[in-house]
């Protein structure tokens, strides 16, 4: 039960980490180009990037209107394929944007949706058609939604303004993989909602809380103007972006309570124990250490007498760890490597660990030092069974 708890948490966590990621990339493209920081694991595109893409500044800023799309490139393959293209379109704040809200919300052609369903054809005649991601605030997010709609690509919203029925059957959009986050309370949501206005477009509808703290701040709003402050309150950005961080920081904290967390070693090099093998691994640039672990002859218990044979509880324990909590450039690498030796990462880590268990030649014998002759796979492959594999061994 446990397991599924915690895997179930995991994959919470992944989601909640990619909603943030677009919440942070839809809030910068607010800002000039100049001034707009990239959300974890992407860059700004360059002009190199843009060509790539089939894309222009023009397109993406064009003259003489308030449209706006911010290009980002992804460099985490946690977050997808390296070089995929995530798009940001900025949301409401001029005169020119209202108007185009209304437009399309009434079911007139608007200029900003017309450039949106533009990028969004220029990029799936690129390479990168099959990686590319949508995301934007308020009108931003009506705009994802059409770029992504119109060919079943991923988008996630924020506060979004809604589709008229015209362009969703004009363009014949499609809202499988479109998500649609809100926060409770906030005017625009709630009016679509309650009234004949166009909804926000998307199959996935989440609707999060505001933080204690945002509830806190949206009630002492007042003076002339604290009607419409208060409207536009809880549908800023930095509101959806709080509610995010609230929803991580009691996944979190529901990790822990369930015991999902493994604590990774200590990388200093204390005094060896008696039970202590020292393991030397370079698994990415920049990245050096000792890791201490217990000796790895404790693992014959779950895995098999001879290191041939595996629990399969304990292999999937080790496979789950590997996957959900192990840094993603290690697994990343350790898959990969599997990859190239065409086998499972399963079974590579039964080949490796087994390797691992028979060079140290008996049970009683004592390891400290650098064990050169092991690869970086092997010693990942041995880190990840003996952290996922603890509970087993009692």
């Amino acid at each position: 039960m446990t397991t599924i708890i915690c895997k179930k948490l995991f994959e919470e966590k992944k989601t909640l980490q990619t909603y943030k990621v677009n919440a942070l990339a839809s809030q910068e493209a607010y800002k000039a180009p100049e001034d707009r920081i990239a959300p974890p694991g992407y860059r700004n595109a360059t002009d190199k990037d843009l060509e790539a893409f089939g894309l222009t500044k023009e397109l993406i800023e064009p003259k003489n209107s308030d449209f706006r799309a911010a290009i980002y490139t992804n460099e985490d393959i946690a977050n997808g394929p390296i070089g995929a293209p995530l798009v940001a379109f900025k949301g409401t704040e001029s005169l020119s944007d209202w108007c185009n809200n209304g437009k399309q919300a009434l079911g007139l052609k608007s200029s900003y949706y017309e450039q949106a369903q533009k990028i969004a054809n220029f990029l799936e005649e690129s390479d990168y058609a099959e990686s590319v991601s949508y995301t934007g605030h308020s009108l931003g997010g009506g705009l994802a939604a059409t770029a992504a709609g119109a060919y079943s690509r991923s988008a996630i919203s924020y506060n979004a303004a809604g589709l008229s029925l015209n362009t969703i059957k004009q363009l014949q959009l499609d809202d499988a993989n479109i998500t649609v986050i809100k926060t409770k309370g906030e005017f625009l949501s709630a009016t679509q909602e309650s009234t004949p206005l166009p909804k926000a477009f998307g199959k996935t509808q989440i609707t999060y809380p505001p933080t204690p703290s945002d509830v806190e701040a949206y009630k002492k709003i007042n003076g002339i103007a604290h009607p419409i402050q208060k409207m536009a309150f809880y549908h800023s950005m930095d509101c959806a972006n709080n509610a995010i961080d609230d929803q991580i920081k009691q996944n979190e904290e529901e990790l822990k309570e369930n015991n999902c967390l493994i604590s990774l070693p200590d990388t200093s090099t204390p005094t060896p124990s008696k039970n202590t093998v020292s393991i030397r691994s370079t698994p990415a640039p920049n990245d050096k250490g000792t890791y201490q672990v217990p000796f790895l002859l404790q693992l014959k218990t779950p895995l098999g007498k001879d290191g041939e044979s595996f629990n399969p509880k304990a292999l999937h324990a080790a496979s789950f760890y590997a996957e959900e909590t192990l840094s993603q450039p290690y697994f990343f690498k350790l898959k990969l490597f599997a990859n190239e030796q065409n086998i499972s990462p399963d079974k590579l880590i039964r080949q490796k660990v087994s390797l691992l268990i028979k060079r140290q030649n008996g049970e009683d014998r004592y390891f400290h030092g650098v064990v050169h002759s092991f690869t970086q796979e092997e010693t990942v492959a041995g880190f990840i069974i003996w952290k996922s594999c603890q509970s087993f061994i009692s």
